[in-house]
Parts: C-alpha cells; structure tokens; sequence
C-alpha cells in the first residue's frame, strides 16, 4: 500500500507539467480586470482585434461600436497595419465597455493619438457597427469619410464584414 502511494507520487511529480511551464495568465479570467486600466499593447490580430498586457494579464480586446474588415477583405491589412503602427509596443487606456466569451469590448485611447475606434472611422478602414454603435459621433465620422470617400469608401460597393463573415 506504501509502496503504490509513492509511486502515484513519484509519477505525479515526473509527469506534471513546472508551474514556470504554464502560460503567463493569457486570457486569464476577465473578471479580475478594472473597466478602466493601461496598458502596453502586445499584440495586434486584425484592425480591431488586439491583446493588451495589464500586470501579468494579456487581455483580448475588440474595439467596441465598430467593425474593421477582415484579413481577406479589401482593406483587411491596411485595417491591421493602421492598428499596428498607432499602438503596437504602445501604452493605451482601455475603457471596458462589456465582456463576450473571452473578449473585453472596448474603448481604447493611445496616448497622444486619440481613440483608435475613432481613427479607424475616420481614416475610412472600418465601419461603425450598427447593433452596437448608436455613437452619434462615430456616425458622423464614418458618414464623414463615405462622404471624402477615404479608405474603403472609394470602392463602389464596399461589403461590410458582418456581411463577408455570413457568406464564408
């Protein structure tokens, strides 16, 4: 019977994985992140997808009230390139504005360039995303860049990425 009980033991000890081997909290649970924090941005996925290091979390962030295309979408990369070059490797100030799955949907303010949902709208490389986004200001920056025809406004039926998702 002693001798079972250490071997569980020593197949236990061999056979666990280090707690140093462990990822870093990705994706820890959402609930033990503040509405508000800074944080450095480590990672970009896509125009409107990025991950946020805050302590010793990395939080998937989705811009909220607005859709960028996607990757095999026209506009998709320019989307992601914008997004990378105004906050990789940068701090930012994320407003939480709720949380889906394992996502926080939110605001995300880089310093010294303003609202990055807002640059997006503005620069014509997202749209605002009706279900969500009764923004009046961010209706009127999209509605100012459909009118300068900046970014994916200049294609004659750009298709929203709700739309382009539902097809493939």
């Amino acid at each position: 019977m002693k001798t079972l009980r250490v071997l569980a033991l020593l197949s236990a000890l061999l056979f666990a994985a280090p707690s140093w081997a462990a990822p870093r909290n990705r994706n820890a649970g959402l609930e033990a992140i503040p509405a508000q924090f800074t944080g450095k941005v480590t990672r970009v996925l896509d125009g409107d997808s990025l991950e946020v290091r805050y302590k010793n979390f990395l939080v998937p962030v989705q811009l909220y009230s607005i859709d960028a295309p996607e990757l095999g979408q026209p506009f998709g990369k320019t989307a992601r390139e914008y997004s990378r070059v105004a906050c990789l490797g940068k701090v930012v100030t994320i407003y939480g504005e709720r949380v889906v799955g394992k996502t926080l949907l939110a605001v995300v303010r880089v310093n010294g360039k303003g609202v990055l949902n807002e640059l997006l709208l503005n620069e014509g490389i997202a749209w605002l995303d009706r279900p969500h986004g009764k923004s009046a200001r961010l209706a009127k920056l999209e509605a100012n860049a459909r009118r300068a025809r900046r970014g994916l406004w200049r294609d004659k039926s750009p298709v929203a990425p709700w739309e382009w998702r539902r097809k493939r």
